[in-house]
């Protein structure tokens, strides 16, 4: 009986220990899962930032094109103009 006893209090012990070992890789799971949460966030985040500057990127390549057009929209009249002069003698 006394052995048996031990082999129970030893069975009972092992228990114990493997409750806490769970507990413990429980909670570091938990920790894990939190941090991965909290990268995902922020890369949701950098995404956006990234598709923000992407649509100010566009808007700035039409103004930039539009002063293009403009500048040489004044080039050619003010070339046109001048040989204009020339031809009508002013």
């Amino acid at each position: 009986m006394d052995t048996e006893h031990q082999t129970l209090e030893r069975l009972w012990s092992g228990i114990d220990n493997m409750k806490e070992r769970t507990t413990r890789l429980e909670e570091q799971m938990k920790t894990v899962y939190n941090s991965v949460d909290r990268i995902e966030k922020k890369l949701d985040k950098l995404i956006d930032q990234a598709n923000d500057q992407d649509v100010e990127i566009g808007s700035n390549k039409i103004q930039i094109g539009n002063g293009e057009r403009f500048f040489w929209l004044i080039l050619s009249s003010a070339i046109g103009l001048g040989i204009y002069w020339i031809k009508s003698g002013v």
